[in-house]
């Protein structure tokens, strides 16, 4: 009953999204592949509780908004995930207060042909590459002393909103390799800390370190083949190199392409 009646929520209905709480890297993929809603229906939408501390990886997932859910101690291996590098058509992904694994120096690894991917308190270690229409990192702390953290790379939306970066002197690189079709890229950047440990060097020992966001273009591109937007807000610098063409420690014109840093 409430105040008047007991038929207030008689056309209630079960909401369309699947819950699941998991404890084993099989278990989280069933909960995806298999997902039910509340009567039984094979479901869209999926949200999984990662219940217990440890190492999981991802499968390949396909037609899904996927939210998974834990916390610094439940790892999501992607060296070991079969998302990596797969077809991950009409894919909408969420991953909200969990650790994310890269390997430090891998190239190319990241979460293909998704739709949207959005990292959410999260600590993501290693490097990745960007690939998604869209993605976004919201309160995530960054950490690689060996590499760039993030590789922005074939993405056209990225979004970074007070998130914290340790490195060893480089942390963003917006670059792409395209070479046959214009390409434009808006990377924002908002109310972030870069932090730099100086351990960057070359193999005789002089400097390795660059700006804080580096931008480029594969070589064979001229500079009209693509457009970078990049939008700072109360970001701060901590350490560095001044950025080639730019001398700011900010960021850095790898290529002196043809930019709008607003």
């Amino acid at each position: 009953f409430d105040s008047t009646t007991d038929q207030y929520d008689k056309n209630a209905t079960y909401p369309d999204v699947a819950f699941s709480a998991v404890s084993s890297s099989a278990e989280l993929a069933d909960a995806i592949t298999n997902a039910k809603d509340a009567d039984g229906n094979t479901a869209s939408k999926v949200s999984v509780d990662l219940a217990t501390a440890g190492t999981y990886t991802l499968p390949a997932v396909t037609n899904k908004e996927l939210t998974i859910t834990g916390d610094e101690d439940t790892v999501i291996d992607m060296t070991q995930s079969g998302i990596i590098g797969a077809q991950n058509t009409n894919l909408d992904l969420m991953l909200d207060g969990v650790s994310v694994k890269f390997a430090n120096d891998a190239n190319y690894k990241g979460i293909t042909h998704s739709k949207k991917v959005t990292y959410k308190d999260c600590t993501i270690t290693g490097k990745q590459f960007l690939y998604a229409d869209e993605v976004e990192f919201i309160n995530c702390v960054f950490e690689n002393s060996d590499d760039y953290c993030v590789w922005t790379y074939s993405s056209p939306n990225v979004t970074f909103t007070n998130c914290e970066f340790y490195t060893g002197g480089k942390a963003i690189l917006v670059y792409n390799e395209k070479t046959n079709e214009n390409f434009t890229a808006t990377i924002k950047v908002d109310g972030c800390e870069f932090y730099d440990d100086g351990t960057l060097t070359e193999e005789d020992g002089s400097d390795l370190q660059k700006a804080a966001i580096e931008t480029g273009s594969n070589a064979n591109n001229t500079t009209t083949s693509n457009r970078y937007i990049i939008n700072v807000e109360s970001t701060s610098v901590n350490g560095f190199a001044e950025g080639k063409n730019t001398n700011s420690k900010l960021w850095g014109n790898k290529n002196n392409m043809d930019e709008e840093h607003l």
